[in-house]
C-alpha cells in the first residue's frame, strides 16, 4: 500500500486525522497479482483496506458484498477512478486463434466494466485499464 501505514501514521500524527480525508497518490498492490492505483485524492479514514480492496487472479473487488463494508455513493471514499493493473492474464490455451479470442475477451470485459483499456499483453498477462470504480 502507498502510502504506506507508517507514513499514514505520521502524517496523522502531524497534521491530525483529517489529512486521511484527502490521500493522493493511493495505491493498493497484492504482489504477484497487480495493483489498484487511483487517479485522484480518496478518503481513506476509518477504512480496513484489506477488507474493503480484495485483488485476486484476473479480477478487482472494491467494496464486495463479502466485506461486510457498505459501499459508499460513486465519488467517494475508494468509489472514484483508478488505474487497474492486473498481472499473469493469459489465455488457457495455447496458439494464435487463442490469443486473439482471448485479447477480443478482455478488450469485452474492459468495455463492459465502463473502462479504458491502456494495456492488454498475452506475452506478459499484464492487463492494464482504467475505470471508475
Amino acid at each position: 500500500m502507498e502510502p504506506s501505514p507508517e507514513v499514514l501514521r505520521m502524517l496523522v500524527e502531524e497534521k491530525g486525522e483529517g489529512i486521511l480525508a484527502s490521500v493522493s497518490g493511493f495505491v493498493v498492490t497484492r504482489e504477484n497479482f497487480g495493483s489498484v492505483k487511483w487517479l485522484e485524492p480518496v478518503d481513506v479514514r476509518r477504512l480496513e483496506i484489506d477488507q474493503v480492496v480484495r485483488i485476486e487472479r484476473g479480477v478487482v473487488y472494491v467494496y464486495n458484498e463479502e466485506s461486510g463494508v457498505p459501499s459508499p455513493p460513486a465519488g467517494e471514499g475508494l468509489k472514484k477512478r483508478a488505474e487497474v493493473t492486473l498481472y499473469e492474464c493469459r489465455p488457457k490455451k495455447a496458439g494464435e486463434a487463442a490469443r486473439v479470442k482471448f485479447e477480443e475477451r478482455v478488450l469485452k470485459q474492459t468495455r463492459r466494466m465502463g473502462g479504458d483499456l491502456l494495456e492488454y499483453n498475452a506475452d506478459t498477462g499484464v492487463w492494464r485499464f482504467v475505470l471508475q470504480l
